[in-house]
Protein backbone atom coordinates (compact mmCIF):
# COMPACT_ATOMS: atom_id res chain seq x y z
CA UNK A 1 0.00 0.00 0.00
CA UNK A 2 2.08 3.48 -1.29
CA UNK A 3 -0.44 5.64 -0.13
CA UNK A 4 0.65 4.08 3.77
CA UNK A 5 4.62 3.36 3.21
CA UNK A 6 5.41 6.44 1.54
CA UNK A 7 4.49 8.80 3.99
CA UNK A 8 6.17 6.98 6.49
CA UNK A 9 9.19 6.34 4.71
CA UNK A 10 9.17 10.11 4.13
CA UNK A 11 8.37 11.25 8.27
CA UNK A 12 11.26 8.44 9.00
CA UNK A 13 13.66 10.10 6.50
CA UNK A 14 13.39 13.26 7.85
CA UNK A 15 14.51 12.13 11.42
CA UNK A 16 17.22 10.34 9.91
CA UNK A 17 18.61 14.29 8.29
CA UNK A 18 18.04 16.07 12.01
CA UNK A 19 20.31 13.34 13.62
CA UNK A 20 22.55 13.81 10.67
CA UNK A 21 22.68 17.40 11.29
CA UNK A 22 22.87 17.42 15.16
CA UNK A 23 26.01 14.26 14.73
CA UNK A 24 27.93 17.56 12.12
CA UNK A 25 26.45 20.33 14.37
CA UNK A 26 27.92 18.87 17.74
CA UNK A 27 26.35 19.89 21.02
CA UNK A 28 26.43 23.65 19.86
CA UNK A 29 23.85 22.51 16.97
CA UNK A 30 21.81 20.66 19.61
CA UNK A 31 21.72 23.26 22.26
CA UNK A 32 20.29 25.55 20.17
CA UNK A 33 17.97 23.05 18.61
CA UNK A 34 16.57 22.55 21.99
CA UNK A 35 16.01 26.09 23.05
CA UNK A 36 14.24 26.87 19.44
CA UNK A 37 12.22 23.89 20.73
CA UNK A 38 11.53 24.93 23.98
CA UNK A 39 11.03 29.01 23.12
CA UNK A 40 8.26 27.58 20.86
CA UNK A 41 6.39 25.27 23.36
CA UNK A 42 6.52 28.23 25.84
CA UNK A 43 5.00 30.27 23.39
CA UNK A 44 2.29 28.00 22.32
CA UNK A 45 1.43 27.37 25.96
CA UNK A 46 0.81 31.02 26.59
CA UNK A 47 -0.98 31.45 23.38
CA UNK A 48 -3.12 28.16 23.93
CA UNK A 49 -4.27 29.36 27.32
CA UNK A 50 -5.04 33.09 26.39
CA UNK A 51 -7.48 31.68 22.74
CA UNK A 52 -9.23 28.74 25.73
CA UNK A 53 -9.71 31.64 28.16
CA UNK A 54 -11.26 34.02 25.03
CA UNK A 55 -13.25 31.01 24.17
CA UNK A 56 -14.69 30.37 27.51
CA UNK A 57 -15.63 34.05 27.87
CA UNK A 58 -17.25 34.19 24.76
CA UNK A 59 -19.16 30.83 25.20
CA UNK A 60 -20.36 32.42 28.67
CA UNK A 61 -21.83 35.93 27.29
CA UNK A 62 -23.20 33.74 24.67
CA UNK A 63 -25.21 31.74 27.41
CA UNK A 64 -23.67 28.44 25.85
CA UNK A 65 -25.19 25.25 27.68
CA UNK A 66 -22.62 24.13 29.89
CA UNK A 67 -22.01 21.01 28.87
CA UNK A 68 -21.24 22.05 24.63
CA UNK A 69 -19.34 24.35 26.33
CA UNK A 70 -16.86 21.81 28.25
CA UNK A 71 -16.91 19.51 24.94
CA UNK A 72 -16.10 22.35 22.67
CA UNK A 73 -13.10 23.51 25.00
CA UNK A 74 -11.60 20.09 24.71
CA UNK A 75 -11.62 19.71 21.17
CA UNK A 76 -10.22 22.86 20.35
CA UNK A 77 -7.56 22.09 23.40
CA UNK A 78 -6.89 18.29 21.41
CA UNK A 79 -6.60 20.48 18.12
CA UNK A 80 -4.51 23.32 19.54
CA UNK A 81 -1.69 20.81 20.83
CA UNK A 82 -1.67 18.76 17.48
CA UNK A 83 -0.65 22.30 15.90
CA UNK A 84 2.17 23.52 18.60
CA UNK A 85 3.04 19.93 18.12
CA UNK A 86 3.48 20.17 14.02
CA UNK A 87 5.19 23.79 14.85
CA UNK A 88 7.47 22.27 16.99
CA UNK A 89 8.33 19.40 14.69
CA UNK A 90 8.31 21.81 11.56
CA UNK A 91 11.06 24.06 13.25
CA UNK A 92 13.39 21.62 13.93
CA UNK A 93 13.02 20.24 9.93
CA UNK A 94 10.57 17.10 11.04
CA UNK A 95 8.54 16.50 7.36
CA UNK A 96 5.22 17.22 8.83
CA UNK A 97 3.15 16.56 5.85
CA UNK A 98 4.03 12.80 5.99
CA UNK A 99 3.00 12.93 9.44
CA UNK A 100 0.06 14.50 8.92
CA UNK A 101 -0.79 11.54 6.79
CA UNK A 102 0.37 8.86 9.01
CA UNK A 103 -2.38 10.44 11.32
CA UNK A 104 -5.24 9.94 8.58
CA UNK A 105 -4.65 6.72 8.40
CA UNK A 106 -4.07 5.58 11.94
CA UNK A 107 -7.47 7.76 12.30
CA UNK A 108 -9.05 5.94 9.79
CA UNK A 109 -8.33 2.39 11.16
CA UNK A 110 -8.89 3.89 14.85
CA UNK A 111 -12.51 4.98 13.50
CA UNK A 112 -13.24 1.35 12.46
CA UNK A 113 -12.29 -0.67 15.31
CA UNK A 114 -14.60 2.50 17.75
CA UNK A 115 -17.74 2.62 15.65
CA UNK A 116 -20.06 2.11 18.58
CA UNK A 117 -17.89 4.68 20.80
CA UNK A 118 -18.13 6.87 17.78
CA UNK A 119 -22.05 6.39 17.51
CA UNK A 120 -22.25 8.01 21.24
CA UNK A 121 -19.63 10.49 20.55
CA UNK A 122 -22.07 11.70 17.25
CA UNK A 123 -24.86 11.11 19.85
CA UNK A 124 -23.59 13.42 22.91
CA UNK A 125 -23.15 16.16 19.78
CA UNK A 126 -26.28 15.70 18.76
CA UNK A 127 -27.32 16.69 22.56
CA UNK A 128 -25.49 19.05 23.42
CA UNK A 129 -26.51 20.98 20.06
CA UNK A 130 -30.70 20.12 19.98
CA UNK A 131 -30.39 21.43 24.17
CA UNK A 132 -33.29 18.50 24.54
CA UNK A 133 -32.48 18.09 28.17
CA UNK A 134 -29.00 20.69 30.24
CA UNK A 135 -27.67 19.66 33.20
CA UNK A 136 -29.72 20.42 36.71
CA UNK A 137 -32.84 18.94 34.48
CA UNK A 138 -35.38 16.58 35.86
CA UNK A 139 -35.70 13.36 33.21
CA UNK A 140 -36.77 10.15 32.79
CA UNK A 141 -35.76 7.69 29.92
CA UNK A 142 -37.28 4.86 29.46
CA UNK A 143 -37.10 3.27 33.08
CA UNK A 144 -34.69 5.34 34.17
CA UNK A 145 -35.55 9.00 35.60
CA UNK A 146 -33.24 11.25 37.14
CA UNK A 147 -31.24 15.31 37.60
CA UNK A 148 -29.05 15.21 34.67
CA UNK A 149 -25.43 15.28 36.25
CA UNK A 150 -23.33 15.37 33.29
CA UNK A 151 -23.36 15.48 29.59
CA UNK A 152 -20.33 14.06 28.24
CA UNK A 153 -18.85 12.84 25.18
CA UNK A 154 -19.21 9.14 25.38
CA UNK A 155 -22.30 8.96 28.86
CA UNK A 156 -25.32 10.82 29.99
CA UNK A 157 -25.32 11.30 33.81
CA UNK A 158 -27.92 10.71 35.69
CA UNK A 159 -28.19 11.22 39.61
CA UNK A 160 -31.44 9.85 41.22
CA UNK A 161 -33.64 10.91 44.16
CA UNK A 162 -31.80 8.27 46.05
CA UNK A 163 -28.42 9.04 45.22
CA UNK A 164 -27.50 6.61 42.46
CA UNK A 165 -25.40 7.60 39.41
CA UNK A 166 -26.55 6.13 36.21
CA UNK A 167 -24.60 6.33 32.70
CA UNK A 168 -26.43 5.99 29.74
CA UNK A 169 -24.61 5.90 26.38
CA UNK A 170 -25.62 8.32 24.53
CA UNK A 171 -26.62 6.60 21.35
CA UNK A 172 -29.15 5.36 23.65
CA UNK A 173 -30.65 8.14 24.67
CA UNK A 174 -31.11 9.71 21.47
CA UNK A 175 -33.16 6.98 20.29
CA UNK A 176 -35.31 6.48 23.66
CA UNK A 177 -38.20 8.10 24.69
CA UNK A 178 -37.40 11.08 26.57
CA UNK A 179 -39.51 13.04 29.24
CA UNK A 180 -38.09 16.24 30.69
CA UNK A 181 -39.88 17.51 33.84
CA UNK A 182 -37.94 20.31 34.25
CA UNK A 183 -38.37 22.69 30.89
CA UNK A 184 -42.05 24.63 32.37
CA UNK A 185 -42.06 26.40 35.84
CA UNK A 186 -45.21 24.82 36.37
CA UNK A 187 -46.75 21.13 36.91
CA UNK A 188 -49.81 19.41 37.81
CA UNK A 189 -50.08 17.23 40.54
CA UNK A 190 -52.96 14.28 40.26
CA UNK A 191 -53.90 11.83 42.70
CA UNK A 192 -57.01 9.44 41.97
CA UNK A 193 -58.90 8.07 45.57
CA UNK A 194 -62.36 6.84 45.95
CA UNK A 195 -64.84 7.19 48.04
CA UNK A 196 -68.16 5.95 49.31
CA UNK A 197 -71.40 6.33 46.56
CA UNK A 198 -73.78 7.15 49.73
CA UNK A 199 -71.73 9.64 50.39
CA UNK A 200 -72.93 12.95 48.30
CA UNK A 201 -70.34 14.09 45.11
CA UNK A 202 -70.64 18.20 46.30
CA UNK A 203 -69.88 16.85 49.75
CA UNK A 204 -66.46 14.85 48.95
CA UNK A 205 -65.39 17.78 46.10
CA UNK A 206 -65.78 20.58 49.07
CA UNK A 207 -63.84 18.68 51.64
CA UNK A 208 -60.93 17.84 49.54
CA UNK A 209 -61.33 21.56 47.72
CA UNK A 210 -60.90 23.08 51.14
CA UNK A 211 -58.15 20.52 52.00
CA UNK A 212 -56.11 22.00 49.37
CA UNK A 213 -56.70 25.32 50.45
CA UNK A 214 -54.54 25.20 53.34
CA UNK A 215 -51.57 23.70 51.20
CA UNK A 216 -49.11 26.97 51.26
CA UNK A 217 -47.49 25.22 47.89
CA UNK A 218 -50.50 24.90 45.83
CA UNK A 219 -51.19 27.53 43.18
CA UNK A 220 -55.05 28.64 42.86
CA UNK A 221 -54.06 30.24 38.98
CA UNK A 222 -54.86 27.59 37.29
CA UNK A 223 -57.90 26.81 39.50
CA UNK A 224 -57.92 23.30 41.77
CA UNK A 225 -60.52 20.97 40.73
CA UNK A 226 -62.02 17.57 42.36
CA UNK A 227 -63.77 15.97 39.57
CA UNK A 228 -65.63 12.48 39.32
CA UNK A 229 -63.02 10.22 37.37
CA UNK A 230 -65.63 6.63 37.41
CA UNK A 231 -68.12 4.87 39.10
CA UNK A 232 -66.29 1.38 40.11
CA UNK A 233 -68.10 -1.85 41.72
CA UNK A 234 -68.17 -0.63 45.35
CA UNK A 235 -67.33 2.92 45.04
CA UNK A 236 -66.70 6.64 43.37
CA UNK A 237 -63.09 7.35 42.07
CA UNK A 238 -62.66 11.05 41.57
CA UNK A 239 -59.11 12.57 41.13
CA UNK A 240 -57.95 16.24 41.84
CA UNK A 241 -55.96 18.29 39.80
CA UNK A 242 -53.42 20.76 41.88
CA UNK A 243 -50.90 22.92 40.42
CA UNK A 244 -47.56 23.87 41.98
CA UNK A 245 -44.21 25.28 41.24
CA UNK A 246 -42.02 22.21 39.33
CA UNK A 247 -39.40 22.17 41.93
CA UNK A 248 -42.92 21.68 44.80
CA UNK A 249 -44.11 18.81 42.96
CA UNK A 250 -43.36 15.72 45.22
CA UNK A 251 -43.41 17.46 48.47
CA UNK A 252 -47.04 18.79 47.43
CA UNK A 253 -47.64 15.52 46.05
CA UNK A 254 -47.14 13.71 49.14
CA UNK A 255 -48.66 16.36 51.75
CA UNK A 256 -51.65 15.73 49.50
CA UNK A 257 -51.70 12.64 49.58
CA UNK A 258 -51.62 12.21 53.44
CA UNK A 259 -54.44 15.17 53.81
CA UNK A 260 -57.24 13.09 51.87
CA UNK A 261 -58.55 10.64 54.33
CA UNK A 262 -58.34 12.92 57.86
CA UNK A 263 -60.20 15.81 55.14
CA UNK A 264 -62.49 13.02 54.19
CA UNK A 265 -63.45 11.73 58.05
CA UNK A 266 -63.49 15.39 58.88
CA UNK A 267 -66.45 15.63 56.55
CA UNK A 268 -67.98 12.16 57.65
CA UNK A 269 -67.07 10.52 53.84
CA UNK A 270 -66.40 7.11 53.70
CA UNK A 271 -63.15 5.72 51.44
CA UNK A 272 -64.44 2.50 50.73
CA UNK A 273 -62.50 -0.84 49.72
CA UNK A 274 -63.88 -3.47 47.61
CA UNK A 275 -65.95 -6.33 49.29
CA UNK A 276 -68.08 -9.32 48.01
CA UNK A 277 -71.25 -10.01 49.70
CA UNK A 278 -72.47 -13.46 49.99
CA UNK A 279 -75.89 -14.76 50.04
CA UNK A 280 -76.48 -18.34 50.39
CA UNK A 281 -79.94 -20.10 49.65
CA UNK A 282 -81.33 -23.21 50.57
CA UNK A 283 -84.03 -24.81 52.15
CA UNK A 284 -85.29 -24.54 55.78
CA UNK A 285 -84.70 -27.52 57.81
Amino acid sequence: MPEVTEPTQEFVNSWKDVFTAVERGGWEFFGFLLLKVVLIIAAGLIIKRILLASFDRVMTRAGTEKGLQRFLKSCINIILWIILLMVVLGSIGIDTTALLAVFGVAGLAISLAVKDSLANFAGGINLLVSKAFVVGDYIEIDQDGGTVHDIGMIHTTLQTVDNRRIMLPNSKVMSARVINFSTEEQRRVDISFSASYEAPIERVQDAILHMISQQKRAYFQPEPTVLVKQYGESAIEYTMRVWCHRDDYWDLYFELLGQIKPALDAAGVEMTYPHLNVHIQGKTP
